[in-house]
């Protein structure tokens, strides 16, 4: 029989790339070989596409004539991830169990009665 330790240790180091993003939302949909994709996303006005001025006899910037932007939220890729459904399983699990404690954290407290 083998003998497994009593413990692991895991310690975490940022890499290079890691940042905070702020995400409003994700999408996600099976992967043909079995894993699931999630990207998320940040909502968001668009931006204008462009903006077309008058040149003044001097040729200096004149009056704003017209935007051209579209219509409608844009939804903003941020990052995707891809994982096994047990990875994705347990993030998922991770992500109720930390909203259970935010929202124990976040709801209001009964007030004391004076008697």
């Amino acid at each position: 029989m083998a003998s497994h330790p009593e413990t692991i240790t895991f310690s975490y180091e940022k890499s290079n790339n890691f940042e905070v993003v702020h995400v409003d939302g994700a999408t996600a949909r099976p992967l043909a070989s079995g894993n699931v994709y999630l990207s998320f996303f940040l909502e968001r006005g668009h931006e204008f596409e462009e903006v077309v001025h008058e040149v003044t006899a001097e040729g200096a910037l004149g009056k704003e004539i017209r935007r051209k932007m579209k219509d409608g939220i844009c939804r903003e890729l941020q990052f995707a991830i891809v994982a096994s459904p047990a990875s994705a399983k347990r993030i998922s699990d991770l992500i109720l169990e930390t909203l259970e404690k935010a929202k124990s954290i976040s709801e209001p407290k009964p007030k004391a009665s004076r008697n």
